[in-house]
């Protein structure tokens, strides 16, 4: 059996979130526009709308950098984005 480590769980929990539709909300919850999360992350705005629509999903490194996104926006905000 395989043991995940920290770096694949944080892969595919950002992937979980954009297909689901949280990531968006949770963006949207921030005030955050597509583009201002692109550059964060150092790719497009397209990109990020076509991952929040499931049109297709993030890159191992961009899925990190997402998770990670995710993670230091929600020890700056008071908000849920995993349990809403």
């Amino acid at each position: 059996m395989a043991v995940f480590t920290g770096e694949i769980q944080n892969v595919a929990l950002a992937r979980e979130l954009l297909a689901s539709g949280k990531g968006r909300q949770f963006r949207q919850q921030c005030h955050l526009s597509l583009g201002e999360v692109a550059a964060a992350l150092g790719v497009s705005a397209g990109l990020v709308a076509k991952w929040e629509t499931g049109e297709c999903r993030p890159r191992k490194a961009a899925a990190l950098a997402y998770a990670q996104l995710l993670g230091e926006l929600l020890e700056a905000f008071d908000v849920e984005a995993v349990d809403s």
